[in-house]
């Protein structure tokens, strides 16, 4: 599952819209048709990810099945996965907010684009902290899934008489 929450990050993440992407923003009073354009632009990764929220319903149930097996470490990747899902949200949400006689002071305006947008470089946080978790989680598991299985205690329990009584 988190495979596909990086997947669905990233698509969500991706500058490339498709004509109705966005429209499920509300509109505001008197916003023209280019305003209206402009803004669901910068609000389609949000509707991408909103779009997927029977995917990250499952993907929080799933997180309580690996603490059960793995411990509390391994919720904090999918924890890590939530917040970069959240900043996605709410930069899109603020970026649609600004009011037109108030537009977003530049610095802050192309550091919610960055949070909206995928750029795919060193400079990408949010993709960076993804990356890290899927990392995290596979540190945390793949030993548990590559180590030899343990016979069951009745064997173990079974040889041992046998080596002992004959």
């Amino acid at each position: 599952m988190i495979y596909e929450a990086k997947d669905i990050i990233e698509q969500a993440r991706s500058p490339a819209s498709f004509q109705g992407e966005g429209t499920s923003r509300p509109r505001r009073e008197g916003e023209t048709e280019s305003q209206a354009s402009h803004r669901d632009a910068l609000y389609a990764p949000a509707e991408r990810l909103l779009n997927q929220r029977e995917f990250f319903m499952a993907l929080n149930a799933f997180r309580y099945r690996l603490v059960a097996l793995f411990g509390w470490d391994a919720a904090a990747p999918v924890e890590t996965i939530f917040r970069a899902r959240a900043k996605v949200l709410s930069a899109a949400r603020m970026l649609t907010s600004f009011p037109d006689h108030a537009p977003a002071p530049p610095d802050l305006r192309q550091r919610l684009e960055r949070d909206i947008w995928s750029i795919g470089d060193k400079d990408d946080l949010i993709k960076h902290e993804v990356d890290e978790a899927v990392a995290k989680l596979e540190s945390i598991c793949r030993p548990a899934l590559t180590e030899e299985p343990r016979p069951p205690i009745w064997r173990v329990s079974l040889a041992w008489w046998r080596s002992r009584f004959g």
